[in-house]
């Protein structure tokens, strides 16, 4: 049963939680880019095969609820991750006096939210996407194989076994002394 991959939740579908719901990252580039974004790296387990989030990083508008089912929009975002750890970006310190930092324009504050939401190293979540689907492929094929070598030793076995047997029939009839009517030559 999938989990959210989010570091300090690790929620899961259970009876107990109806409205919970747990969603896989979108195949779709430019939405899996957003997601990654949203979530950064480091707050993800990175022992997982598939990453999945739950309904509670979500905020409630991401939600089409129609009838008893609800779904995620296309557009949605996960936004919600309090009480997990943010790093934000180190901001770079210069030796200036207060007057000349308050006389900054405001265009340094959008700079510096544009530059963070724009972290090195969601490059590095693909990669880790793709390593941990090529496992899954090694590890499909890994067990492909140990049921292969098994069901050839199991032939090999029976083989012997019946090797064994014919042995012990050519044995019998050799050692019966032929007369008459059971005569072999």
């Amino acid at each position: 049963m999938p989990m959210c991959s989010v570091i300090g939740c690790g929620k899961k579908k259970t009876p107990n939680q109806p409205s919970l719901t747990i969603h896989r990252i979108p195949r779709n580039e430019s939405r899996k880019k957003k997601w990654l974004e949203a979530i950064r790296m480091e707050n993800i387990k990175s022992n997982v095969k598939d990453v999945y989030i739950c309904s509670r990083h979500f905020d409630d508008k991401c939600f089409n609820k129609t009838m008893d089912v609800i779904r995620l929009r296309d557009d949605a975002v996960p936004s919600k991750f309090t009480g997990l750890p943010r790093n934000p970006a180190p901001v770079p310190i210069s030796e200036t006096s207060e007057a000349a930092t308050s006389a900054l324009p405001m265009t340094t504050t959008a700079v510096c939210t544009a530059s963070f939401a724009s972290v090195p190293g969601t490059s590095g979540v693909d990669n880790l996407l793709i390593q941990t689907h090529k496992i899954k492929k090694l590890e499909d094929k890994c067990d492909f194989l140990r049921k292969k070598v098994k069901r050839l030793h199991e032939t090999v076995r029976r083989q012997k076994i019946k090797i064994v047997q014919f042995e012990n029939i050519i044995k019998y009839i050799i050692q019966k002394k032929p007369t008459g009517k059971n005569c072999l030559a």
